[in-house]
C-alpha cells in the first residue's frame, strides 16, 4: 500500500493528452497552448503524446513518442480523437472550462514580401477552390506580396490557407495568417489566434 501511494505521488500532477492520428497540427496547437494551460492550472504537468514520425521532426519538452507512451506514467490519460465534426482541442478547452487568460497572443510580424498559399485540405478539411486560390493570389499581389503555392512558410511574411500543419506552424511562429474556413476549426482559430484573419 505504501509503495503504490509513493508511486501515485510521483505521477499525481502528470496529465497526458495523446493523439496518434494524421492531423499533426493538433499536436502543434497543444504545444502552443501548454504554457497557458499550466499557468491556469498551477501544479499541472501537461505531457503530449504523438506519432513517432512527427516526434522525430519536432523537439519539445514533455513531448512523448507513441512507442514510448506508457499510461501508467500519468495520473490521467486523455485520448484525443477527431470525429470530423468538432475540433478536438477546442473540445478539451470547453470541457475543462479553460479561459486561456495566460495565452500570450502577439500581433503578427510581416518580415518578408512572400505570401504562401496553402490550398490543400485532407479528410474533412476541404481544399480551396480555384476561385478561392485566384482571389487569395489577387489579394496578396494587390498588397505587394509575391505569391507561392505550397511554398516554404519559414520565408513567408503572410500565409493564407485551409487548416493544416503549415498554417498552424506559421501562426505559432508569429507570421501573419489568414484562415480559409473549412467548418469545424474556425471557432478554435478565432479563440486561440485573435490576430488571425478569416478569408472571405
Amino acid at each position: 500500500m505504501v509503495a503504490s501511494y509513493t508511486e501515485y505521488l510521483k505521477i499525481k500532477d502528470k496529465y497526458c493528452i495523446r493523439y496518434f492520428g494524421l492531423f499533426d497540427e493538433f499536436i502543434v496547437q497543444l504545444l502552443y497552448l501548454r504554457e497557458a494551460i499550466e499557468q491556469e492550472l498551477p501544479g499541472l504537468e501537461l505531457y503530449i503524446a504523438c506519432r513517432d514520425i512527427f516526434y522525430s521532426q519536432i523537439a519539445a519538452p514533455r513531448l512523448i513518442a507513441a512507442s514510448d507512451y506508457n499510461k501508467n506514467n500519468y495520473a490521467y490519460n486523455r485520448e484525443t480523437l477527431f470525429n470530423n465534426v468538432t475540433h478536438p482541442i477546442l473540445d478539451i478547452i470547453e470541457e475543462s472550462d479553460l479561459k486561456l487568460n495566460h495565452l500570450k497572443a502577439k500581433p503578427p510580424k510581416t518580415s518578408t514580401s512572400l505570401c504562401v498559399i496553402l490550398p490543400k485540405g485532407i479528410g474533412a478539411i476541404q481544399s480551396m477552390t480555384q476561385n478561392e486560390i485566384d482571389k487569395a493570389r489577387q489579394m496578396a499581389t494587390h498588397k505587394g506580396f509575391d505569391v507561392e503555392i505550397n511554398g516554404n512558410i519559414e520565408n513567408a511574411g503572410w500565409v493564407i490557407g485551409v487548416e493544416c500543419l503549415k498554417l498552424y506552424q506559421a501562426a505559432v511562429a508569429g507570421i501573419k495568417i489568414t484562415l480559409v474556413p473549412s467548418g469545424f476549426g474556425t471557432k478554435f482559430f478565432q479563440k486561440v489566434f485573435p490576430y488571425g484573419e478569416i478569408f472571405s
